[in-house]
């Protein structure tokens, strides 16, 4: 109980598809652990699907403005 860990890793590239020149770019990171104050540290699907939803979010608002 309260162990586990799962984390998952995001690379986006944007590339000019006429140049092949990288236009747009960012690494990220999240991790789910078991000690966060929660008594089960939830699913790695859970991970990948929150995770990707929000930095599918930062990367177009953000990096792609």
């Amino acid at each position: 109980m309260g162990a586990g860990r799962a984390t998952i890793a995001i690379t986006y590239n944007v590339y000019d598809k006429d140049t092949n020149k990288l236009i747009a770019r960012m690494d990220v990171s999240d991790v789910m652990t078991g000690m966060s104050g929660q008594a089960w540290g939830g699913s790695a699907k859970e991970l990948v699907r929150n995770g990707t939803e929000k930095w599918n979010k930062v990367f177009v608002n953000n990096v792609l403005k």
